[in-house]
């Protein structure tokens, strides 16, 4: 009873947020069409949770708590959620007023979830997921610590009221050209590199962030623009290459990807000298990603263009 009172009460819920959403949505864009496809993701949205024991607790595979399984998969929906409406984004870039309301509906939403996995974190400690049920150190992992959940809940809040101040800064001519889209992959890839537990994953984060930000420095189309992104994404290309070459390095010395792994197996090794060539060549990757003296030439320009 206490079962089907709670599913009754969740329905309910869904319901009204999703006639408040209609609403929401029919004020922004002044079109009925836009009212059916909220409605259709909202039938969407209630057959997923009506069948989430399928698709979020695959008990076979995970044999671990419901509580367990529902923070695995909570732990990557500041993660995925950006992802997966950049990508819907991409297709209705000509209409503004859609793409204005789901990106800050998106935005606040991570806001949220990433709130309560770090609320999670700081009453349960360290979480952690393993992609494919792989044995660690084999596998993938995604780990949200104290550190990671906050930089990841302060990337949402800021990235939100950026967006919203954009609206009468940016202007539609760039807002109708994937604008919306490189800000909910760049949110992907920061929340990734934040969370991402894997060295060479970081990596594949930091391109995903990287590709976005090349959209996004190129967006107008002015010359003094096309001129800075060639330095910039040059750049950025070359510390890319490095940062593979730096992460074969330790992984010929150590024999891992995993971050924790890494931290183990280091400190049994006896051969400072090529872990010192490792560490400063991470030195010279970040320095040139992040614009630290006296790498910093590329930014005063790249960013003054876009």
């Amino acid at each position: 009873a206490i079962k089907i009172r709670s599913y009754v009460i969740d329905q309910i819920f869904i319901l009204l947020s999703g006639c408040l959403a209609m609403l929401f949505a029919y004020y922004m864009t002044k079109s009925i069409v836009w009212i059916t496809v909220v409605l259709e993701l909202l039938c969407i949205f209630i057959w997923g949770i009506w069948c989430k024991r399928i698709i979020l607790l695959p008990v076979d595979l995970l044999r671990r708590k419901k509580e367990e399984k529902q923070m695995i998969n909570f732990l990557l929906y500041p993660i995925l959620l950006p992802f997966f409406i950049g990508m819907v984004l991409i297709y209705i870039q000509k209409n503004i007023g859609v793409q204005r309301f789901l990106s800050l509906v998106t935005l606040a939403g991570g806001t949220i979830l990433s709130f309560f996995v770090m609320l999670k974190v700081h009453n349960e400690g360290i979480q952690s997921v393993t992609f494919g049920s792989w044995p660690v150190p084999y596998g993938i992992t995604m780990v949200a610590d104290g550190m990671s959940t906050l930089l990841v809940f302060t990337t949402f809040v800021l990235a939100f009221f950026i967006v919203w101040f954009g609206f009468e800064r940016i202007g539609t001519g760039r807002e109708s050209h994937f604008y919306y889209p490189g800000v909910m992959m760049i949110i992907t890839g920061v929340t990734g590199a934040f969370t991402t537990g894997d060295i060479f994953n970081l990596f594949v984060f930091f391109e995903v962030l990287l590709m976005s930000s090349y959209l996004l420095i190129v967006l107008g189309g002015e010359r003094k623009q096309l001129r800075e992104s060639i330095k910039y994404i040059l750049v950025n290309v070359v510390s890319s290459a490095f940062f593979v070459i730096t992460v074969a390095y330790l992984y010929s010395v150590v024999g891992t990807l995993s971050m924790a792994d890494i931290s183990v197996k280091i400190a049994e090794l006896n051969q400072p000298g090529i872990l010192t060539t490792i560490a400063v060549l991470f030195l010279v990757v970040f320095g040139m990603k992040a614009a630290i003296f006296p790498l910093y030439f590329w930014l005063p320009s790249s960013y003054a263009a876009a």
